[in-house]
């Protein structure tokens, strides 16, 4: 009786840990389509900003030259922040 309880415990454990593996990978698959999304829609906005504003990309390349990126700029800090590659 008790071996049956055991063997039957079991069994759902293992039942449950596949449900588990099974949504951690729809899970994953989830996500990867979001990502995805995320960088259709981002190539989109920036395509349209650039056709309305055609010299941004340069423009933002001029203001990193001058402040950084925000990453590399840490408020109160000496350090000068590293050019642009474009320069």
């Amino acid at each position: 009786m008790e071996q049956d309880i055991q063997k039957q415990l079991e069994d759902k454990i293992k039942a449950l840990e596949a449900r588990i593996s099974d949504t951690r990978e729809l899970y994953y698959q989830h996500i990867s389509h979001i990502y995805g999304e995320f960088e259709y829609l981002f190539e989109r906005v920036k395509n349209l900003e650039v056709s309305v504003f055609p010299n941004l990309m340069e423009d933002i390349a001029r203001v990193h030259d001058i402040i950084g990126d925000s990453a590399d700029v840490v408020i109160g800090s000496t350090k000068k922040p590293p050019s642009h590659p474009s320069s």
